[in-house]
Order: C-alpha cells, then structure tokens, then sequence
C-alpha cells in the first residue's frame, strides 16, 4: 500500500451534529454517500426557508469583513468547494447558503460521458483520505450549462445585491475520446459555451484518472493550448466583468517541466493564477488519485514554491486542508484562496463555518 495511506495522525473528529450522522453515511458506498448529501442540499435549498436554515446553521455572515479582490473578482472570503462534488451544477443555492466564497463546478466536458467503470472511491478514514478514479464523469456541457443559467436567474433576484452570493468557478476538461491533440478544440468550444455563466473557468489538465491528460502540461503542449485557450478567452465575457480569469489546475508531479517553467509559462502568457494541485497519483488500494490530509504538506510546499517564482499569480491553495491552523499556515505561505473537499467528508460542513471566518 502506497505509504501515504499509512499515517494515521491526522484531524478527522466530525464538528457539530456532523458526528452523529458521519456513522451512518460511512455505512453506504462513498459515490452513494455523495449522491444523498447532494440530493439532500439541492432538496432543501429548493424553498426560500431551506436556504435560510443553512445559512443559519452555518454560514458566517460578516458584512463588516473587508472583501478579498483576487482575479478581479470580489470574494466574501477565503474559502471555496473545491471541484469534484458538484459536478453537475445541481445543489448551487444551497451550496451558496453555506457561506463559500467561492464554488467550483464540474469537472464538465464538451460531451456526455460516464466515467471509469467499476469501483470508483474507497475512502481512507484513519489517514481521513480518499482516493478516486472518476475519470471526469458528465452530463456534457448542455445540460450543466442550463442549470447553471437557472441558478444565475435564481441568484440576481434573490441575493447577489446582498453582495454575499459566491463566486462560480467552472472546472473544464476533456472528453476521454478526444486526442491530446485535438484537446484545444474541447476546451475553446466549452469557454464559449460558458463564459457569460461564470466568474472564472478553471483548465483541468491534471486528473490522473484520464489517460493521457497529464500530458498536457509539458511545456510544448502547453503552450499551444494556451494559445488557443487565451484567443477563445479575448472573444468572450465572463459573468461578473468583461475579462473572464484563466485558471490553470495543476498535477502535484511535474515530470518534463519544472514547477517554476510551468509557472513562468503561465504568468508570461496571462493566465490568471493557477491550483496547486490536482490529485496524487496512487496505485493502491485504487488506481487513481489521493486526496485529504495525507497531501496536505505537498501542498503547503507547492505554495511556498509558487509563491517565490511567480508571485503575481492568484495562488490557490487546494489539497489536504481540514482545520483553520492549515488553511492559516497556507495563507501566511502565500496562497490567495483555499478549496477544501475532502476535509467535509470527514469533519463536516461546520468546518465551512470556521474557515469562512479567516
């Protein structure tokens, strides 16, 4: 077994009324388990006092903070979902009434697609992990981009002139069919298809769960998507302003390309910031990618790397964090927002609470 998966003295006590309902959702199948947390939220968030009773249960309201302007955009706080758990744009308002700064949909591709066979998550409690092997599951980009038009009509007439809603990221890849080469054609088609209903669009170019896709971010390659990606992006606006921000996700591994070379291509080309990282890849107990607390100092490092090479950069902390101490410590390191997922699995959506507050 991968050694990370070893270590056990990680916090993973469940806040609030969350230990008491931990238990029994740990009896089911993780993607089970996901799919009654996300049904329940879009349920109860679908009438106006659904939504007041989770912001009262949990969202931190503090309209004497000072705002965070990162990417041009004007946070509530720190704090975002990061993607993977909406992956469809299904549960946004009661999302939303968490208290998220920012919320991050998707991964969504051009084209509908199922994802890996078989056996898909196996959860780590004693190193309060996960590992996956999605491989970017979808309802292609149309029936995503009609929820999230429904969610922004929902959002203006309800609560955006409160100035509290959150930010919407949307997380793009593409389709397991689509060569490396032909790649670019994916994600320039799904900027125009979704920039007017989002605040920022992330590239992911780092799952390990779709063969091939890490590949993307050798220098070369890179470079000629990014070409492509920034010509889709002047001919677009984005929800908020009429420059739409750039996100670049990237592996933890750089194999062909050093962090520093991927970073300086970025910022020299005018990407936005970048998300430091994606999964680890692991070979047991699955295939796939770890996430949760064992990849909390590899991220704690890639930010302190980032932070010192390309300082200019929207630094996005995403990877490990489950306390206020480690998003604190990722932010005296130079992160600009934090994404937690993994960290609600086993410590609960209190923990939204607490880290919305830094």
């Amino acid at each position: 077994m991968n050694h990370y998966t070893l270590q056990s003295s990680y916090p993973s006590e469940a806040l609030g009324i969350y230990r008491y309902l931990r238990p029994l959702l740990f009896t089911l199948p993780p993607e089970k388990a996901h799919q009654l947390s996300l049904q329940s939220l879009r349920w109860v968030s679908k009438l106006a006092w659904g939504r007041q009773w989770l912001s009262r249960q949990f969202a931190t309201v503090q309209f004497h903070k000072e705002r965070q302007s990162k990417l041009g955009l004007s946070f509530k706080n720190t704090l975002g979902l990061a993607a993977g758990y909406d992956k469809g744009a299904q549960a946004l308002a009661g999302l939303a009434a968490l208290g998220f700064g920012h919320i991050e949909v998707g991964t969504i591709t051009l084209r509908p697609q199922a994802g890996n066979m078989g056996t898909r998550v196996k959860r780590l409690p004693q190193s309060s992990a996960l590992v996956n092997r999605m491989g970017f599951p979808s309802e292609g980009v149309e029936i995503v981009a009609q929820r999230l038009e429904h969610y922004r009509n929902q959002e203006n007439r309800l609560c955006r002139h409160l100035n509290q809603a959150p930010m919407i990221g949307i997380n793009i890849g593409k389709n397991k069919e689509t060569s490396n080469a032909q790649a670019a054609s994916d994600y320039t088609t799904l900027i125009h298809r979704l920039a007017d209903l989002a605040d920022y669009i992330t590239i992911n170019i780092s799952s390990p769960n779709t063969p091939n896709l890490r590949e993307l971010q050798d220098l070369s390659p890179l470079k000629i998507l990014l070409e492509a990606i920034l010509t889709a992006r002047q001919q677009v606006r984005s929800y908020s302003q009429q420059h739409l921000p750039i996100i670049l996700k990237f592996a933890p591994e750089f194999e062909q390309a050093s962090l520093a070379d991927s970073l300086n291509l970025c910022a020299t080309m005018g990407v936005d910031g970048v998300i430091l990282a994606n999964t680890r890849r692991v070979e047991s107990p699955l295939a796939g990618g770890l996430s949760g607390a064992p990849i909390f100092s590899q991220t704690l490092e890639l930010i302190k790397q980032a932070k010192e090479t390309t300082p200019n950069l929207c630094l996005i902390a995403s990877g490990g964090v489950s306390s206020v101490e480690q998003a604190q410590t990722l932010l005296e390191a130079g992160a600009d927002l934090i994404q937690i997922w993994t960290g609600l699995i086993y410590r609960g959506p209190q923990l939204i609470t607490e880290l919305s507050a830094l």
